[in-house]
């Protein structure tokens, strides 16, 4: 049984490339990260959606906001653009390909 009390905070990591190679983010918090293009969509689980560069050398975080105010734990989707996140109450569509002017 879990409670969220006695979670200890997480950390974002990079996968090792060669022994060594590793960033990190100190308390970054629980999150599912998609590759799309040369870009990390990270969606936290506190609903906040993370931007980052997919940079094996540092981490670059580019933009952030909260697209959700439930927890979300289910598994974002993408697909043509499109980025589908269900929190705990709903489910939202994102145009997430759109270039911006």
């Amino acid at each position: 049984m879990l409670s969220s009390g006695l979670i200890a905070p997480a950390l974002l990591d990079k996968p090792a490339v060669a022994p060594g190679e590793l960033w990190t983010r100190p308390l970054f918090g629980y999150a599912t990260l998609l590759k799309a293009g040369d870009k990390l969509l990270i969606l936290k689980t506190d609903g906040v959606l993370v931007l980052a560069a997919a940079n094996v050398d540092r981490y670059e975080e580019l933009a952030r906001t909260r697209i959700a105010d439930a927890t979300t734990r289910a598994l974002p989707a993408l697909a043509a653009g499109r980025l589908y996140v269900r929190d705990t109450r709903t489910l939202t569509c994102l145009d997430v390909g759109a270039e911006v002017p």
